[in-house]
């Protein structure tokens, strides 16, 4: 019993050896280019933001572990209810093109939403938006999609606070990597 236990590590050992090393890390982002939408008929404010993710192409061969955009907003009542709707920007733009209207953003199916309720915890300055995107950010890094970057809408806030936060918006990737040597 025990030579076979010998030989089951062994085993597994070997496999180790010869299988790919993963890493894992985390990318944050900073949005290169954002762009307040023009609220539409129904009241829903947006903004377009757009993440460089060329600086992960350099790492190879990439998995998307996770990826969420973190907003924090100040000086929003943190007692009040806060929703936000996350798409993919189906199209290529520019802050001007938006802007001008040059552009038009049509929105499909949403990526991702988030409710933000109303705060339990009185120090909290603040309201936080988490957005997940790991499918979109993964194709974005593997090259399967276009990265275009994101719609986020929302009828609670303001245009003036969007537009005035959004350099606030963080893009986290975690990422892992195999490197077979």
């Amino acid at each position: 019993m025990k030579q076979l236990r010998v030989w089951i590590g062994l085993l597994m050992v070997g496999l180790a050896a010869l299988s790919p090393k993963t890493s894992a890390d985390m990318a944050v982002l900073e949005p290169i280019q954002v762009a307040v939408c023009p609220s539409d008929s129904t009241g829903m404010n947006g903004i377009a933001a757009l993440f460089d993710i060329s600086a992960l192409d350099s790492l190879g061969s990439l998995d998307v572990e996770d990826a969420v955009l973190l907003w924090e907003f100040t000086g929003l009542a943190t007692s009040n209810l806060y929703e936000f709707t996350l798409f993919e920007a189906p199209n290529a733009w520019t802050t001007e093109s938006i802007q001008t209207g040059q552009t038009q953003l049509v929105l499909g199916t949403p990526v991702d939403s988030w409710l933000v309720g109303p705060q339990t915890n009185e120090d909290n300055q603040g309201v936080i938006a988490r957005l997940g995107l790991k499918r979109l950010a993964d194709e974005w890094v593997k090259g399967t999609k276009v990265n275009n970057g994101m719609v986020i809408t929302t009828s609670d806030v303001p245009v003036a606070t969007l537009a005035s936060q959004a350099s606030a918006m963080r893009l986290q990737i975690w990422y892992s990597r195999s490197d077979h040597q």
